[in-house]
């Protein structure tokens, strides 16, 4: 892995009047493309010292309920289900994998309902997708199936919008217990 590089591109789909704004480049004027660019770390951070993670989450609903999990290594606080992307991977085929490996269950992916980034200080910069789970009812009880990295997760529980609990990232606390997680647009989390 230590050849390998991932490049996180954002593009811009911007619309007027009926007609998409499209770029050609200098470079290879033979295409038009998207107008955008990539994520970068500041000028002056040493890059050698830094990574960029991929994750994804999952977020399972069922009757206004939310399935969290709490990791053995703290659980003063619940998150979403998920994990790393793998070289190759795609992030719904990491999710599929994750939610399998954890829980026992196939999900059916939907949505992507939030995009999530902060930084470690020990120089990681992670970006998470949340991703909607359709399927809900199938993990209501995940004690009884074959999940192959039980040991990462302490606790799965099903809370409700008013259960006093600590969540992350808590800008998607502040959503689900608004009941404001379900959107037609992908909202933004930074911190």
């Amino acid at each position: 892995m230590e050849d390998k590089k991932i490049i996180i591109k954002v593009r811009a789909i911007i619309l007027h009047e009926g007609k998409l704004l499209v770029v050609r480049h200098p470079h290879d004027t033979s295409f038009v493309a998207l107008t955008g660019g990539h994520l970068e770390w500041g000028e002056d951070v040493n890059m050698e010292d830094k990574k960029i993670i991929i994750k994804v989450r999952a977020i399972i609903l069922h009757e206004g309920k939310l399935l969290v999990v709490r990791h053995p290594h703290d659980t003063s606080f619940v998150a979403l289900t998920g994990g790393h992307l793998e070289w190759g991977e795609d992030v719904k085929e990491c999710l599929s994998r994750e939610i399998v490996e954890e829980l026992g269950v196939k999900p059916e992916i939907g949505r992507l309902f939030y995009i999530n980034n902060y930084t470690q200080s020990d120089g990681k910069q992670y970006v998470e997708f949340f991703f909607e789970i359709k399927n809900g009812v199938d993990y209501l009880d995940t004690t009884k199936l074959t999940r192959s990295h039980a040991h990462e997760i302490a606790e799965i529980v099903w809370i409700s919008p008013t259960d006093d609990v600590r969540i992350l990232p808590k800008l998607f606390a502040e959503d689900f217990k608004a009941g404001k997680v379900v959107s037609d647009e992908v909202r933004f989390i930074k911190g």
